[in-house]
């Protein structure tokens, strides 16, 4: 699985390692994406670049200037503030990877200015807007809408292939506001993944993939650390009409002492956990992503880590390079999540 982009050059000699011939990512292309076959396309919907960038009515995709469209954008100028869909950029954003033959999963987090009234937060690393939508129903209708596009260009039998995110990290700054946007959360999720389940019956939907916080979570109660995670799946238990087919959370290890909370000890050369829930709610540290699935009662949700890396290798040092600290947390993370 992959988030944002990973490509190789044809040329780059770490291509020598891959076990079978090189391949072009499509027919042509000079590169490829080695040990992948699913892209997480965050920020798919724009809120990235400041607002007179992002809802220009010419705006182009930029990776080189750090310009990233808006999927949606309202003429000022205009009686009623029309609204236009951009869906003319998703080509230049997803062609490659189905081409390619690749999964999706479709992240709906950064959400484009039109559907907010506030247009001048601080740009942070993950974008300039990152409130919740004002308007549900106007939200979801866009989203609809996008299915069916999505539909239109690449068929039913891709279309049904794509996995839906609502939100990014959600119980944190973006969308939920650290809890404080809760409810508009709970609204969007409903009607969004039943507006995308009424143009595809069969997509899979998901909540956000949930922010880890070393110390400060894992406390999945009404009033613990990871009180956002308890009431949504939660309601998801109450409303048997709400779809949830996955369950994720965001995870990032380290090397370093103490990170195994059970024993005190330094993790390598051994991988360190997920997030368990404390001792004083479950004896048994139970993973937290099972403790959702139980919460929510929907034991066919898969469980899933969508968001994942080494921050510091065995040294302790920071390090964005794979280790052998990194294959051991991540054949770790695959056993716990079996």
């Amino acid at each position: 699985m992959i988030a944002g982009n990973s490509l190789w050059h044809k040329t780059d000699p770490n291509l020598q390692i891959l076990p079978v011939p090189w391949q072009p990512l499509t027919p042509g292309s000079n590169y490829t994406i080695p040990f992948v076959d699913t892209h997480v396309a965050v920020r798919f919907l724009g809120g990235v670049s400041n607002y007179t960038t992002a809802t220009d009515s010419a705006c182009v995709d930029s990776i080189r200037r750090h310009v990233w469209c808006d999927l949606a954008v309202r003429d000022h100028n205009s009686k009623h503030f029309k609204l236009t869909y951009r869906f003319d950029v998703i080509p230049g954003r997803l062609d490659r990877y189905v081409q390619a033959g690749m999964d999706l999963v479709l992240v709906l987090d950064n959400v484009p200015y039109a559907f907010v009234s506030n247009h001048s937060q601080p740009c942070q690393n993950y974008g300039c807007q990152y409130l919740p939508p004002n308007n549900a129903t106007a939200f979801s209708l866009f989203i609809s809408e996008m299915a069916k596009y999505l539909v239109a260009r690449y068929g039913m039998d891709y279309a049904a292939r794509i996995q839906w995110r609502l939100g990014t990290e959600a119980n944190g700054p973006r969308w939920g506001g650290r809890g404080r946007y809760f409810e508009q959360y709970w609204l969007n999720y409903k009607l969004t993944m039943q507006a995308i389940r009424n143009v595809i019956s069969t997509a899979k939907v998901g909540g956000s993939n949930w922010v880890e916080v070393t110390g400060k979570s894992g406390n999945l109660t009404r009033n613990g650390t990871d009180a956002f995670q308890y009431q949504f799946y939660s309601n998801i238990n109450k409303d048997a009409s709400v779809p949830l087919d996955f369950i994720s959370i965001s995870h990032y290890g380290s090397g370093r002492a103490a990170a195994s909370p059970q024993t005190g000890l330094t993790n390598f050369p051994f991988p360190d956990f997920v997030q368990r829930t404390p001792s004083s709610e479950n004896a048994q540290h139970q993973m937290e992503l099972t403790a959702m699935q139980a919460l929510a009662n929907r034991p066919s949700a898969s469980l899933q880590v969508q968001e994942w890396s080494i921050l510091k290798n065995e040294l302790s040092k920071p390090t964005f390079e794979p280790s052998s600290l990194s294959l051991g947390n991540r054949v770790s993370i695959e056993k716990q999540l079996r």
